[in-house]
């Protein structure tokens, strides 16, 4: 409530300057075609500690929101993005966008699209879908 001001409550206007929910669960579907990749597609080479799934949805409005899965493994975090990619196409088509996140907290940002990923690896972790 603190970006309410006495003539924003006068104009009934109310600007967002800031917001935490910026992921929704993924839809039933989607959640089994992933379910069925790490059960099928991925190995134990992989090392997979834990990966959370998530549709981020904090997009401007010309854009659709898109899938991230959040990875934390003993493997390196690029060996994994691309074994799990690799994995995730066999179920997925290639225009299906994915965005990866690693969730260690003490690795470097290693994404591009993402600002902040130690700022977003804890929203994703509380408002994605835990599947490892």
């Amino acid at each position: 409530m603190l970006n309410i001001t006495e003539a924003a409550f006068r104009e009934r206007e109310v600007e967002l300057t800031a917001t935490n929910l910026l992921f929704d669960l993924p839809e039933k579907p989607d959640i089994k075609a992933l379910q069925k990749v790490l059960h099928k597609h991925i190995g134990p080479e992989l090392q997979l500690e834990e990966l959370y799934f998530g549709n981020y949805i904090n997009v401007p409005d010309d854009e659709d929101p898109y899938f991230v899965i959040g990875i934390r493994s003993k493997q390196a975090f690029e060996t994994v993005k691309t074994g799990l990619d690799k994995a995730i196409r066999k179920e997925f088509y290639q225009r299906v966008y994915f965005e990866y996140i690693n969730l260690d907290p003490d690795a470097e940002a290693t994404i591009i699209d993402f600002n902040d990923h130690k700022a977003l690896a804890p929203l994703l972790v509380k408002q994605g879908l835990k599947l490892i």
